[in-house]
């Protein structure tokens, strides 16, 4: 087999954060032995580093430059606050790396370096009819352009369309 894909897991195991993010790091390495059973990720098994945030940003930060630098993690998986997310964003962001946070956030961010993965706040609202809660569809494209404008505000720029 080739060499393994190495990726980071980075949540909290100590401090307040621990007993929520345990739960998170016990799910991706169940995630690792199913891919890696089943022949790994492109013919390549799944290599879990697994760092402790300790419920602090900037140790979050630290850990991340490390499993990127040191440890040569092709990818993160992890954090849950979004003061952890914002502390990795900047290490993912300078190293040209790739987090994939899996709880859900705030929104009015993006970053070409991060995979906010869906959650369950928007999956009932989708299904259950969004257009009837976001009012007719004039009021949604009036919606759109007070949307843009604002963004176009705080981050001035192209936006995908």
């Amino acid at each position: 087999m080739q060499d393994p894909l190495r990726i980071g897991i980075l949540h909290s195991l100590r401090g307040p954060m621990a007993m929520c993010e345990t739960a998170m790091v016990d799910a991706a390495l169940l995630a690792v032995e199913e891919i890696n059973s089943r022949g790994g990720l492109l013919g390549r098994p799944l290599q879990a580093i697994i760092a402790d945030g300790e419920s602090d940003p900037a140790v979050f930060r630290n850990q991340a430059r490390k499993l990127v630098r040191s440890d040569k993690a092709q990818a993160l998986f992890g954090c849950w606050t979004s003061s952890a997310r914002k502390a990795v964003r900047t290490v993912v962001e300078e190293e040209d790396s790739l987090l994939w946070y899996p709880v859900q956030y705030e929104g009015l961010e993006q970053s070409p370096n991060i995979v906010y993965t869906a959650n369950g706040h928007g999956k009932g609202a989708l299904s259950s009819g969004a257009a009837g809660f976001m009012g007719k569809p004039y009021q949604l494209k009036e919606l759109a352009v007070v949307v843009r404008r604002v963004l176009d505000e705080k981050e001035p720029g192209p936006r995908p369309e």
